[in-house]
């Protein structure tokens, strides 16, 4: 009887790395075939989503970026937690007080 949630668990863990198994290979990178339209490839079954992840990755990687994505233009994030860091440090942010 201890084991029924660990059995009713594992098709779920099989079945999300069926799903994911897909997005586990990136075709131009290894010559073409399953994504790219390289040797062997089919524009008509191009993974938008891979190549769309592996730019972003390589863009926060090659520029050093922190999580750009959460802060404005200017790169100043406006989340609770900085501006209690930035009140707790001296600095001039207050977070608006409910009226």
């Amino acid at each position: 009887m201890k084991r029924l949630p660990l059995l009713a668990a594992l098709p779920l863990l099989c079945a999300s790395a069926l799903s994911a198994q897909p997005l586990m290979s990136v075709g131009y990178f290894n010559g073409g075939g399953d994504v790219t339209a390289g040797p062997g490839g089919d524009i008509d079954k191009l993974d938008v989503r891979q190549i769309t992840h592996l730019n972003y990755s390589f863009g926060l990687i090659y520029n050093d970026e922190k999580r750009r994505d959460q802060c404005g233009p200017e790169g100043s994030c406006s989340s609770a937690r900085d501006l209690a860091v930035a009140e707790g440090a001296g600095g001039s942010a207050k977070a608006p007080r409910p009226a």
